[in-house]
């Protein structure tokens, strides 16, 4: 097993669109994206991006649900991008 460290650093954005891996969404279409939401402290909330295609798409989505994400990252890649 390896052991990874999954911490995101300290000036992580706030409202970021992920991405679930290949493997889930290919068993899983409707639910591709979802958004993390950092709270006080070590509070991350996770909202589902039901139906969502795409980054650009889910980001419609989370301000639809009164949210204002400003980066999305795929898994595993530990960077956020600004959209």
């Amino acid at each position: 097993m390896q052991i990874i460290n999954a911490t995101p650093p300290a000036d992580f954005p706030a409202q970021v669109i992920v991405a679930h891996d290949a493997k889930f969404a290919a068993s899983h279409p409707n639910d591709v994206y979802w958004l993390r939401v950092k709270g006080v402290g070590a509070d991350v909330r996770a909202h589902q991006l039901t139906g969502a295609i795409g980054p650009g798409h889910a980001r419609q989505i989370a301000r639809m649900m009164g949210f204002e994400p400003t980066h999305w990252t795929l898994p595993g890649d530990g960077r956020a991008y600004l959209f």
